[in-house]
Parts: C-alpha cells; structure tokens; sequence
C-alpha cells in the first residue's frame, strides 16, 4: 500500500482446513529502524517462517545475522533486495542449520532502506500459526 499520509492497520492472516480455522493479525509496520530482530523456534513440530519488504525506492544488501539460543553467531551474509521487492523463506528450509534449533535472526538494512519485517511461526502437528513480532534495535 502506498499513501501520501499517515496509515495505519493490521494485515490478517487465516488457514482454514477441515479441522481449524486459524487466524493472525499483524500490525502494519510504521518504524524505521537500523535493525530488525525476530525470535525463532524451529524444535517440537515448529517452523519459523519469514517476509521482508522493502518499500523505498533504493534497492540494497540487506544484512542477515543468526544467532543460536546462546546468542553465539552461527552464520552472517546478505540477502538482495531490490526497490519496492519483498521475499519470504521458511528459515529452515533456507537456513538448513537452524533445523530443531532456536535462537535469533536479525536483519540490517542499508542506509535509506525502509526494510518491513514479518515472522510467522507454524505448528506441524497442530496446523495452528501465529505471529511473531519484530523487534527493534
């Protein structure tokens, strides 16, 4: 969504299978920080799930940082992201590593860059999902 003016809402998320009808809903982000950091867990049946968009017109290497639930590095590169471009990953899927782990991820866009930032966490057993927030750094 583009607007000349201040927005505000929330974006939701719904699954609905035989047996569930699960819903989310997530603030629209409205900061503009140096760092994004979300939690994750990918052990007991759980998956992390992530989206990033950029919404400003510069285009950039988005630094990605993980962590283990130590708060030991285990890995550090980028992730390219153009102009006005979004991307989502599930983190193990992606990140083979984090596989039955927990620990942190942490996004640092480039100067300029408005970076949006969104974590999902899905329950294999149950097919239940809910939202992880963002925090700032």
């Amino acid at each position: 969504m583009l607007a000349n003016g201040a927005v505000d809402g929330f974006a939701a998320f719904r699954l609905t299978t035989v047996s569930i009808d699960n819903q989310a809903l997530v603030p629209l982000e409205k900061r503009n920080a140096n760092a994004y950091l979300l939690v994750f867990d990918n052990t007991a049946g759980f998956v992390a799930g992530v989206a990033l968009a950029n919404t400003s017109l510069q285009g950039g290497n988005v630094g990605i940082s993980i962590r283990d639930d130590t708060g030991t590095p285990v890995f550090s590169s980028t992730i390219a992201l153009g102009a006005m471009a979004h991307t989502s990953f599930v983190l193990p899927a992606s990140y083979t590593f984090t596989a039955g782990k927990r620990g942190t991820v942490e996004f640092d866009p480039p100067a300029g860059m408005q970076l949006n930032t969104l974590g999902i966490q899905f329950n294999t057993v149950t097919n239940s999902f809910s939202t992880i927030p963002a925090l700032t750094k």
